[in-house]
């Protein structure tokens, strides 16, 4: 019974070689796929960070715009009370 099995062995160790092989081939495809998903996420982050900045950047303009109007609006309001009424038109 021992000839058999060992007759196989060949076949067994090149079927396990072939099988390393193609697990090997597969954890390289699975790790290239994945390194190309980081680079695509990677790069989709940056744009949705640089836009952020933009929108972020834009918006506290407006806000510093509309805190200038407010200010010059008290500016004049309280400039409008302090002159006397007889000097008023």
């Amino acid at each position: 019974m021992t000839a058999p099995v060992d007759a196989l062995d060949p076949v067994r160790a090149e079927l396990l070689r072939a099988a390393r092989a193609s697990a090997d081939a597969v954890r390289d495809r699975a790790r290239a796929d994945a390194d190309e998903t980081l680079r695509a996420a990677r790069a989709t982050a940056e744009q949705v960070l640089a836009r952020a900045r933009d929108l972020g950047t834009a918006e506290g303009a407006a806000d510093a715009e509309r805190e200038r109007v407010r200010a010059v609006q008290d500016a004049w309001r309280r400039s409008s009370w302090s002159v006397p009424r007889s000097t008023r038109s």
